[in-house]
């Protein structure tokens, strides 16, 4: 339920390096629906072996179904309570994801025994994570305030290359926890298939690849210097984190740590542009 946090934490982010006001209604409903879609996920029953059964999220899922439930309804609730308080054209942009978000939870896709999830698509789950949180941090915190003219930008094109590969920087040490289940489940992904010391190195040079991206918008776009410097601490400090990654590791290391950099990179953001 955490990962809600961070993700708003992203879009506000976004607000803040291009200087556009923050909406408090548009954060409040990204916060709700992305609260919403993690609860389905968790409580939908796909697989006969649910994924993490051992595991302490699981656990605490099956010792507190009726409160997971109703957080679950109510951030439903409240999704709904702040469309219908601002009926605009601009909700459509949050169309796309919502589809992309349940058929990551529901059997839409084909394979020769029936239909799979699309997360249980071979390699996909990383990169449709990756793609749904990008385009929900970036462009929709743009589009759904109407500036359609800072999302064709060299600056905004940089600010969502940097964030994709970040995502995917820290995302990718998740399959390492998951490993030894998605091997159970024959669930092929990019740790089983180069192994984690290698999956560590890919993350690493992600986390290369967004401090050299956000240097280059911060030479070429004549960034502010402090707030380039933030973004360079936030890398380190998860590519720390990439490098403490481990299968089976724990469940608060990943839930609170990994996620949690996301938040971390948005104090030292915030910190700098109040500065």
């Amino acid at each position: 339920m955490f990962v809600a946090v961070p993700v708003t934490c992203l879009a506000y982010e976004t607000q803040l390096l291009v200087g556009v006001q923050p909406n408090l209604h548009f954060l409040l409903l990204v916060y709700f629906a992305t609260l919403f879609t993690y609860c389905f996920h968790r409580v939908y029953p796909i697989r006969c072996s649910y994924d993490g059964e051992t595991s302490a999220r699981f656990s605490w899922l099956q010792q507190n179904k009726f409160a997971f439930n109703t957080i679950m309804w109510i951030a439903l609730l409240s999704t709904l309570m702040l469309i219908v308080a601002n009926m605009s054209f601009q909700l459509i942009w949050f169309v796309p994801v919502g589809a992309i978000s349940f058929c990551y939870t529901l059997s839409v896709y084909p394979v020769k025994d029936g239909w799979v999830r699309l997360r249980d698509v071979p390699y996909l789950k990383v990169f449709l994570i990756v793609a749904v949180v990008t385009f929900v941090t970036t462009y929709l915190p743009m589009l759904f305030d109407g500036n359609n003219s800072e999302v064709v930008t060299i600056n905004f094109a940089l600010i969502v290359v940097a964030r994709a590969l970040f995502l995917c920087a820290i995302t990718l040490p998740f399959d390492i926890r998951d490993l030894e289940f998605d091997r159970q489940t024959q669930l092929k992904t990019i740790p089983g298939k180069v192994g984690v010391n290698n999956t560590k190195i890919i993350s690493g040079l992600l986390i290369l690849g967004f401090m050299f991206v956000e240097s280059v918008r911060y030479f070429v776009c004549d960034g502010e210097t402090v707030i380039w410097l933030s973004l360079l601490v936030s890398g380190i400090i998860a590519g720390l984190f990439v490098l403490l990654a481990k299968t089976n590791g724990s469940e608060y290391f990943y839930s609170l740590g990994l996620e949690g950099t996301m938040i971390i990179q948005l104090l030292l953001v915030a910190v700098a542009v109040w500065l």
